[in-house]
């Protein structure tokens, strides 16, 4: 399968080079850009600009979020930024095209996967551009963790673009959102369970 292809190699690269990733980042952002750019363009289908690649680091930077503690997960963070601005490069390239179409025919003569596909890519915008470090800077972290919810909206549609398409990877597709929904839950109460234990002893602490 595609994905085992690109998503493992990510991972194991992230997992050795991380710290190579965040010296030179603005040079892998170079290198993304101009394979987005060529191969972007050429006409037919291709690995890249059908957006198998993008994807790929989308996947590892969602599901970075909800692995439980531990080495991977801590060398996956060092990258998640680096991984969702090279995600988001990569996905333009095959998202523009269809934005561009999308402009010139119309909204009513468009199919429904484009249209969710080219909503999605507009969310990831104001998410991509926040990513760098430079702006986030510019921001507190009440109103940058406030933007990124929306985060979790692009990967529900993310979703359903993919499935929509209706092809061989259908089941792949559901078996994976289904797979990140639940390891989210996980967190979350995870998370919820440890804050409320933290505020108990706390408590016991203060008697």
């Amino acid at each position: 399968m595609i994905y085992v292809i690109t998503i493992f190699p990510l991972i194991l690269y992230s997992f050795f080079f991380h710290k190579f990733i965040r010296k030179y980042e603005f040079i892998h952002y170079g290198i993304t850009g101009v394979i987005a750019l060529v191969f972007g363009v050429v006409e037919g289908h291709n690995f890249f600009n059908e957006g198998f690649l993008g994807v790929s680091f989308f996947i590892i930077v969602m599901f970075t979020g909800v692995l439980t503690k531990s080495k991977l997960k801590r060398n996956l963070n060092q990258v998640r930024a680096q991984y969702a601005i090279i995600g988001f490069i990569l996905i333009s390239g095959h998202a523009l095209p269809y934005l561009f179409y999308l402009l010139e025919e119309g909204m009513i003569f468009v199919h429904l996967t484009i249209i969710i596909g080219i909503i999605c890519y507009v969310i990831f915008v104001p998410l991509f551009i926040t990513s760098f470090m430079i702006i986030r800077r510019r921001m507190t972290f009440k109103q940058w963790k406030g933007l990124h919810k929306f985060t979790y909206l692009s990967y529900g549609l993310i979703f359903l673009h993919l499935f929509l398409i209706n092809n061989s990877r259908q089941m792949f597709y559901v078996v994976l959102f289904a797979l990140y929904t639940v390891l989210k839950v996980i967190a979350v109460l995870d998370k919820h369970y440890t804050k409320k234990k933290l505020k108990l002893n706390q408590k016991k602490m203060e008697c």
